[in-house]
């Protein structure tokens, strides 16, 4: 019988991941993440969030230039930053190493789960609102912290 870590052991024990194996994930694992991803809760229950499962390698090519981009604007600007109320800097210097490597071999990630978001007429009336974050934040997290779980330990 499988035995899955509870609850609060994976929420508590989730830390992003940056530095992952290329090893393949089976697309019943990709199901199951996803399905876990869709069980959080949506801005006015809009459930319209999307999924692209990216396995290709010359998509995520072709993926890995903007996403280095972005991420080079993050590693230049969070260093200046103040701190936040009981924030780790150590953590915080050694964060841009991390978030460096991923985007340096985003091209070997396993795969790569883009979570949308379906742009209705409800959802218009809610982009003006920090409410319409809960549909993309909430299914990224469970699927965090389910693969997480599926792994059987907690991240390193």
């Amino acid at each position: 019988m499988e035995t899955r870590p509870g609850f609060f052991d994976v929420v508590y024990g989730t830390r992003s991941m940056r530095r992952l194996r290329p090893d393949p994930v089976p697309d019943e694992i990709l199901v199951e993440l996803i399905d876990a991803g869709i069980r959080g809760p949506s801005a006015a229950n809009a459930q319209n969030w999307r999924f692209v499962v990216v396995q290709d390698r010359q998509v995520m090519r072709r993926l890995a230039e903007p996403w280095r981009r972005s991420i080079g604007f993050f590693v230049e600007n969070a260093d200046g930053a103040p701190a936040r109320p009981g924030e780790d800097l150590d953590q915080r210097r050694r964060t841009p190493e991390a978030v460096m490597h991923l985007a340096e071999n985003l091209e070997e990630t396993p795969a790569l789960v883009c979570v949308c978001v379906e742009r209705d007429r409800l959802a218009e009336r809610f982009a003006r609102r920090p409410s319409v974050v809960s549909a993309v934040d909430s299914p990224s997290r469970v699927v965090g912290n389910h693969q997480d779980g599926a792994q059987g330990k907690a991240p390193t």
